[in-house]
């Protein structure tokens, strides 16, 4: 059977476009979603990156800072170094003290030191190379000169004693200290004080710098005493 259309052809063709609109709507709806969703991802995609990129920046900050102290603390090592380094070029094997100290713990109490002279020159440091200018080709090297021997230390003792024959013991056990080296006796003469007789002497020795220095141990309880105010020389 056929079907007789009774509706106009302009209503005909307006439903069909209302149809083609809502269509396109649709499909301009979906898009639209597509697109908000694409930019909310995106912009929650760049906030993360943002958030990645303060804390790498932080981080950064942080390992700046960090190197900044660690070049400080560098620069104060250095120059502890340099200090120390000037301390050890100027500084003796072994001081006045301790050696005037093996002295007075070899003088037997029945003896009086009337007068000490210690002469003793204190080092000179090699001085260092200077650096080169900006814009200036770096000296040659040249080679380091041999160290000076250190003048040993000089001492001159004079001393009242009872007799020779504690002058002569007294003498015998500073030439056999190890500290001391060209150890003489310059005169030993009578003398009297207060109505007290006795010897004036006096002794020249020195003690070398060109050794190293280090506390006596004492191996018996009869060298104790001695080892204990002196010093034991042992070469470099």
């Amino acid at each position: 059977m056929n079907q007789i259309d009774f509706l106009p052809a302009h209503y005909v063709q307006a439903q069909q476009r209302r149809s083609r609109l809502a269509r396109q709507a649709a499909m301009l709806a979906v898009v639209a979603c597509c697109m908000i969703g694409w930019h909310w991802s995106n912009g929650r995609r760049l906030a993360e990156l943002e958030m990645l990129a303060k804390i790498a920046q932080d981080h950064a900050q942080a390992t700046q800072s960090q190197l900044q102290e660690l070049a400080k603390f560098e620069q104060r090592r250095q120059t502890i170094l340099r200090q120390t380094q000037v301390q050890r070029d100027l500084s003796l094997p072994i001081g006045v003290t301790p050696a005037v100290a093996v002295l007075a713990n070899l003088m037997p109490p029945s003896m009086a030191t009337t007068r000490l002279s210690v002469v003793s020159v204190r080092p000179t440091p090699t001085p260092k190379p200077l650096a080169a200018a900006a814009g200036h080709a770096a000296p040659a090297p040249l080679a380091e000169p041999a160290p000076e021997a250190l003048a040993p230390m000089r001492i001159e003792l004079t001393g009242l004693a009872p007799d020779d024959m504690a002058v002569a013991d007294f003498v015998g056990k500073v030439s056999a200290h190890p500290l001391f080296a060209n150890v003489k006796m310059t005169y030993s003469r009578a003398t009297q004080a207060q109505g007290l007789k006795g010897r004036e002497f006096r002794v020249e020795m020195e003690v070398p710098l060109d050794r190293e220095y280090r506390p006596a141990k004492p191996s018996t309880a009869s060298t104790a005493s001695t080892a204990s105010a002196g010093e034991v020389a042992h070469a470099d």
